[in-house]
C-alpha cells in the first residue's frame, strides 16, 4: 500500500481539464441584409445546418413563407419535386449535403459578382453570381455548382433579416445549386 501511495503523485489531485467540444460558428445577428449573405457563406464553410437554416425566413417570426424558384432547366426535369419546396426540405437537403463531405474536406460558397442590389428599410433584393463547392464523396454528383441567384430579403418581428424568396438560374455549362437540391431532395 505504501508503494502504491509513493508511486502516485497524489491520489487526491485532479487531472488537467480537457477543452470543451464545440462546433465552429461565426454567426452574427443579421441586422442588415448584407449580413445574411455573409452568414450563409460562413454556414456553408463551417457546415453548420442550424446557421444555414437561420438565413431562411422562419414563419414563427414573420408573415412570410419561404419560396424557392429553381433553375428552369432543373425544374423541367423535376417538376413535382419543387412544387411544395419549403424551409423543411431546404434543411433536409443541406443536412444531407453536409453529411457527404468528409470531416477533413472543405465546402464553400462565394458570391463572385454583384449584378444588382436594391435595399430599402423593409426589403432588399440581391442578384449575385455564385460558386458553390462541396468536396463530397459521391462520384455521381459534381463538386462545383455555379449560377446566378436572386435573394429577396426582409426583416422579421425581431428585426433580423432573412431570405424569403430564392430564385436560382444556372450558367450554360455548369450545374446549378438547384441541381444539387434536386439530386439530394428527390
Amino acid at each position: 500500500m505504501i508503494l502504491l501511495l509513493v508511486g502516485c503523485k497524489s491520489i487526491f489531485s485532479t487531472r488537467k481539464p480537457e477543452p470543451p467540444v464545440t462546433s465552429q460558428s461565426s454567426w452574427v445577428p443579421p441586422l442588415n441584409p448584407d449580413q445574411v449573405l455573409i452568414n450563409l457563406e460562413n454556414a456553408i464553410s463551417e457546415r453548420n445546418v442550424e446557421n444555414y437554416i437561420r438565413c431562411i425566413v422562419n414563419s414563427s417570426f414573420s408573415k412570410r413563407t419561404f419560396r424557392f424558384d429553381p433553375d428552369p432547366r432543373v425544374l423541367a426535369d423535376y417538376p413535382e419535386l419543387f412544387k411544395n419546396w419549403n424551409r423543411d426540405k431546404e434543411e433536409a437537403v443541406i443536412k444531407q449535403a453536409f453529411s457527404l463531405v468528409p470531416i477533413d474536406s472543405v465546402s464553400f460558397l462565394n458570391f463572385t459578382e454583384e449584378i444588382k442590389e436594391i435595399v430599402a428599410s423593409d426589403s432588399a433584393v440581391f442578384v449575385r453570381k455564385y460558386r458553390l463547392e462541396f468536396h463530397h464523396t459521391q462520384s455521381n454528383l459534381p463538386k462545383v455548382y455555379e449560377g446566378q441567384v436572386e435573394y429577396w430579403l426582409a426583416p422579421d418581428q425581431r428585426g433580423e433579416w432573412s431570405i424569403y424568396r430564392w430564385i436560382d438560374n444556372g450558367l450554360a455549362k455548369s450545374s446549378s445549386w438547384s441541381f444539387l437540391k434536386a439530386a439530394l431532395g428527390g
